[in-house]
């Protein structure tokens, strides 16, 4: 039985409608997971789009302002759907907040913590992927660490060209003893760096086909002097074009454009 029918089926032997109860946590930790207050910065520029498409949905997204240093970025997804994964993606986000508040700059220690923890608390069959990232000398070196999730995208304003970076470990919660390792890429002003979860790259259109990496690509490479908020927008605008209505799926897309 799903989480509404268990409170349809609660109601009627309780007198009261636990349905609306429920929709009402579910709210509370949809808010809780895509509330972003994007840091204004002299060196970085930041922009957003998040939403789950059902009441609440498994993707992770997070901007953490420090102070005497850049932010910290951590975006992942949950396996699941629905309240379950949400769950798993807001314990996520708070264990990431705390350690990045404990350790700071050390991303493969932190997401190698994490994996622990996660461990112990999902089943043999869930996990959770997180990207989490930082820069490093002026925004002019990108860090990160990736347990499992898509690898960013960057785009060169030097070249008019787009960069995929190496892919990561393994996904949180399968394997208590994976380590992770940082990864570093020089970025340069002008240069586009694009976090996103799988919403993206497997929405389909009223026919089944998939909107591929190289669609999202494409969407990227047609709008490159897009400040990154505006270009969070046009992306996920053109996911809702592609599937025109029928999109179902989580999605979330991070842009930081370095100046």
């Amino acid at each position: 039985m799903d989480f509404f029918g268990l409170g349809r089926a609660m109601a009627a032997l309780g007198g009261r409608d636990l349905t609306d109860e429920f929709n009402e946590v579910a709210g509370q930790i949809e808010r809780s997971l895509f509330d972003l207050r994007l840091p204004q910065r002299d060196d970085i520029d930041i922009g957003a789009r998040a939403a789950p498409a059902r009441i609440a949905g498994g993707d992770y997204i997070d901007v953490v302002e420090r102070t005497g240093r850049a932010p910290f970025f951590g975006i992942g997804e949950s396996s699941g759907k629905s309240l379950p994964a949400a769950l798993k993606a807001l314990t996520l986000k708070y264990l990431l907040r705390g350690l990045v508040a404990a350790i700071e700059d050390d991303l493969a220690r932190i997401v190698t913590l994490a994996n622990g923890v996660i461990c112990d608390l999902v089943g043999p069959d869930e996990f959770i992927s997180v990207l989490a990232c930082t820069f490093e000398k002026n925004a002019r070196v990108l860090v990160m660490a990736n347990a499992g999730h898509d690898p960013p995208l960057v785009y060169r304003a030097a070249t008019g060209t787009v960069e995929q970076l190496a892919p990561g470990g393994l996904v949180l919660g399968v394997d208590v003893l994976s380590r992770y390792a940082e990864q570093r890429t020089a970025i340069e002003p002008g240069d586009r760096v694009i976090l996103y979860t799988d919403g993206f790259t497997e929405a389909r259109n009223a026919s089944g086909e998939q909107f591929t990496e190289q669609q999202l690509i494409e969407g990227i490479l047609d709008a490159p002097g897009l400040p990154p908020q505006a270009l969070a927008d046009a992306l996920y605008g053109r996911i809702e074009a592609y599937t025109a209505g029928t999109f179902r799926d989580d999605a979330s897309i991070l842009v930081i454009g370095v100046r």
